[in-house]
This record gives C-alpha cells, sequence and structure tokens, in this order.
C-alpha cells in the first residue's frame, strides 16, 4: 500500500490544478470581497495548494497521509507556518475554522458514509455568506461504488439537496471509462462542483 501510494504522488508531479478551483478562484477574484483564506481538504502532495499560494491566499492544508504532508511541507518549505499550516487529519476528525474558500479536489468521496454528514455540516458552518465551495463528488455508476463501502457516493438529487444552501457556479457531471492514476482501469462517475455559499 505504501509504495502504491508513493507512486500514486510521483503520478501527480507536474499535473495542473484542477479545474474546478482554478474557476472559483476567478470567479472569487472577480466577485468576492473576502479575506483570501482557504481550507484544501485532503491536500495530498499539493497540486492545488500551489496554485492557492500563487493567487496569494493563506491556506490550512490537511490530508491523512503523512507522506502528502511530508512532500507538503518540502515543497513549500519556505511559506510553512507562514502562508500555509499543514496538518495531518482524517476527514472525519478534522477542524474547519471560519475561511472564505474550502477545496476539495477528489477527497470527499474518500469520508467514509457514517461520518460523510458530519463533516459536509463542518463545510458549511466554515463558509461564511459568499464563500466558496469546489471540488469533486462521486456518483452511484462509479466503479468503486459496487466494491468500497468505505467510501461516500451520491446521486444527482442527493447532491442538490446537499447544497440547498449554496448557489451552483458549476454543476457538471461527468460519466465514463478511464484509468486511476495508478492506471487501474474503471468507470469515473463524477460531479464537478463550484458553489457559493448563500
Amino acid at each position: 500500500m505504501r509504495k502504491n501510494l508513493s507512486d500514486y504522488y510521483k503520478s501527480l508531479e507536474g499535473e495542473p490544478p484542477t479545474s474546478t478551483l482554478i474557476k472559483a478562484l476567478d470567479y472569487f477574484e472577480n466577485n468576492i470581497d473576502l479575506q483570501k483564506k482557504s481550507i484544501d481538504i485532503g491536500c495530498g502532495p499539493g497540486i492545488d495548494v500551489s496554485e492557492l499560494l500563487k493567487r496569494n491566499f493563506e491556506i490550512i492544508a490537511f490530508d491523512k497521509e503523512k507522506e502528502a504532508i511530508d512532500i507538503l511541507s518540502k515543497r513549500f518549505r519556505e511559506h510553512m507556518g507562514k502562508k500555509i499550516k499543514a496538518e495531518i487529519s482524517t476527514m472525519e476528525e478534522c477542524i474547519l475554522p471560519r475561511t472564505s474558500l474550502i477545496n476539495a479536489s477528489f477527497s470527499l468521496p474518500f469520508c467514509h458514509p457514517d461520518y460523510f454528514m458530519s463533516l459536509w455540516m463542518k463545510i458549511e458552518k466554515s463558509l461564511p455568506h459568499g464563500g466558496i465551495f469546489c471540488g469533486q463528488l462521486f456518483g452511484e455508476e462509479d466503479t468503486w461504488a459496487a466494491t468500497r463501502d468505505y467510501m461516500t457516493f451520491h446521486s444527482s438529487n442527493d447532491i442538490k439537496k446537499l447544497f440547498k444552501n449554496f448557489k451552483f457556479i458549476l454543476f457538471d457531471e461527468s460519466n465514463y471509462l478511464g484509468k486511476t492514476g495508478l492506471g487501474e482501469e474503471k468507470r469515473w462517475h463524477v460531479f464537478h462542483i463550484v458553489a457559493i455559499k448563500l
């Protein structure tokens, strides 16, 4: 497992930030008058952290994997403790302070379903009026939905109910055959979301 994790992080080297984060940041800079404070949930080795840093955001980044935080801390050494605060934490146990933007790129589906709603309530509470959420949720037709009962999957209607206190800037559903970062073939059923808190 550890080797697979290291291989996965290596496969991400040179990847661009997620399109949902870019859309959220562009909207934020053009429409929102809030402090540039952000939380990156499941930050991995810091692909999106790099973009947040470029946009002059303060960042709280956390991941359950020590290896991810070690990579992040080394990569952004000069910013640690200043613009970036990095923590090892699971989504189930995380503490989310008040912030202006929450980024969760392909991370929330890995929250255990027993804890997902409590995590979502923390996300909602953390964002003020006008704050932005961006990230992905997985649909029920995703290959992993049949085999991973420790992950959370949603229908389109589920998600719209989840975001009842938000306005969608982007709600895009994709369903296709593809590969994981480790080359595993699978069906991806993904909802790409950018939403503003009402």
